[in-house]
């Protein structure tokens, strides 16, 4: 992406600066949330350490647990899924930006990477 960063979307490289998820969730800043499909989530094999997961197509379900905080939603690269679901939440009156890059930009750029444990790699789920 060149020029400005779109107001829609928060650039992975600001959300390496703090390298430490405690710092988006403790703070007025974004919380990040992972909305990677269940089957590429578990073909990773991985998530961010400390980042939560919902399912992107659920938003429905669990959008309210949420209504109060900012959140920064990213997919594996950024595109249609994290802006679908960044623009739903909006929608529905979530303050809602989705991450320029997605988890492939966090984890090449050293944010800190946990295994899944062998439940979610089965069943892609755990919310």
């Amino acid at each position: 992406m060149s020029g400005n960063p779109s107001p829609l979307s928060l650039n992975a490289a600001a959300l390496l600066a703090a390298r430490d998820p405690s710092c988006l969730i403790e703070t007025d800043a974004f919380m990040l949330l992972d909305v990677r499909k269940p089957l590429a989530r578990q073909v990773s094999g991985f998530e961010l350490a400390g980042v939560i997961w919902r399912h992107p197509f659920a938003a429905a379900h669990w959008k309210a647990e949420f209504s109060a905080r900012r959140l920064a939603v990213f997919c594996v690269h950024g595109h249609e899924v994290s802006q679908a679901v960044a623009g739903y939440l909006r929608d529905e009156g979530v303050a809602a930006l989705y991450v320029e890059g997605g988890f492939e930009a966090l984890r090449m750029g050293g944010w800190p990477v946990a295994a899944l444990d062998g439940a979610e790699q089965q069943d892609g789920s755990d919310a």
